[in-house]
């Protein structure tokens, strides 16, 4: 996990994205699909990878090593 990467998460049923290293979310969502594809999309713009439940990739969701 490296600072500035974007991170999907779930709290209190809901979806968010959020930058690691800053605490709050940025924005929320009520489907993991929208959240996913929102944060894909702001990975390519920010050139950083996306985390996104025990699942890292580089704009994609894929297993993490």
């Amino acid at each position: 996990m490296a600072r500035g990467d974007i991170e999907v998460y779930q709290e209190s049923g809901r979806w968010y994205l959020r930058v690691q290293g800053i605490a709050s979310a940025f924005r929320g969502f009520e489907r993991r699909d929208e959240a996913l594809a929102a944060g894909r999309r702001e990975a390519r713009l920010r050139h950083v990878d996306l985390l996104a439940d025990e699942v890292r990739s580089s704009h994609d969701a894929q297993p993490a090593a």
